[in-house]
Order: C-alpha cells, then structure tokens, then sequence
C-alpha cells in the first residue's frame, strides 16, 4: 500500500516542552474555572461568618472556622499548581531521536530510528488533535503523543492534518 504524505521529527526536549506550555495553558483554563468557582465559597463561607459575627457576640470559633476555610482553599490552590505541571510532563515525556511519519487513508504510521520499531496509528482511535503556528500534536492515548512540525511538512500535509483535526474534534 502506498502511503499520500510522508515528513520526520527530532524529538527532543525543545519540542516536548513546546507541547508542555501549549496544553498546560489550555489545561489552565479549566483550573481557572474551579478556582473562580472555589473563590465564591470562600467568599460567601467569609461573608456569611462575619454576618454572624456583627449579629451575635464576638466568638473566637469564627474566626477559627474562617482561617481554616482560607487555609483548605490555599492549600487546594498550591497544591493543584505545583502538581499539575509535573503530572502533565511526566505523562508526555518520552526518548529523543527521530521519527519517521508515513500518512495512509486510515491510519499512519510511525517509524522510530532509536528504537528500529514501526507503529500504526488509526485516525478513528486518536483522541485529539492539536494545532499550534509550529506544530500539530496528535494525543492517541494517555501516553503516547505523536509530535509533527509543520516545518517539515509539505502544504498538502498540513492540509489533510487539518482535515483529521477538525474530524477528531471529541
């Protein structure tokens, strides 16, 4: 069977971290979300106890009750911040070299120089596809990221890497 596109990519830590700022970026936004959304309790948790506070005689189990609240929600904050980013780095990080892409009607295929192994990728199994102005990131399972620069590419490539794109859209 004769493959439509071809092209090749230097994996190396430049492009995994490329990849890393592109999804922790979009990854922040839900964060942004949650935080919002427990920035509210917090305020309304706040709120409500100095309500009380001014109704009914001073109680020092308020200002308990409000400092652990602040402390729960820093916490959950700091924590969410600082493990995310390794999570996400960790699951995506994998050995440099070359690999080689062949694009077929159904699937592609990647050949690995490192590792002398080929792998078939099917289009219906891949779980997203993203673009950036440099590169296209296809994520076909929790751990595997197939990274290809739009560089290499030939425009009909990018073109048909669009179409799947739009396609893939879950």
């Amino acid at each position: 069977m004769e493959h439509k596109f071809s092209t090749s990519t230097l994996y190396n830590t430049k492009e995994y971290s490329l990849f890393y700022k592109y999804r922790l970026r979009h990854s922040l936004r839900a964060a942004n979300i949650v935080l919002a959304f427990v920035t509210i309790i917090l305020l309304f948790s706040i709120f409500s106890i100095l309500y009380l506070e001014f109704r009914h005689p001073p109680r020092i189990y308020n200002y308990i009750i409000m400092l652990i609240i602040i402390y729960i929600v820093i916490l959950l904050v700091v924590l969410f911040f600082h493990s995310y980013p390794k999570i996400l780095y960790k699951r995506y990080t994998l050995k440099t070299g070359y690999a080689f892409y062949k694009f077929y009607d159904e699937h592609y295929q990647v050949y690995s120089k490192d590792s002398d192994q080929t792998k078939d990728f099917y289009y219906s199994k891949i779980n997203s596809v993203y673009e950036t102005k440099t590169h296209f990131y296809f994520i076909n399972s929790m751990i595997e990221l197939t990274i290809i620069v739009k560089r290499e590419c030939s425009d009909d490539l990018i073109s048909f890497i669009k179409n799947l794109a739009s396609s893939t859209t879950k």
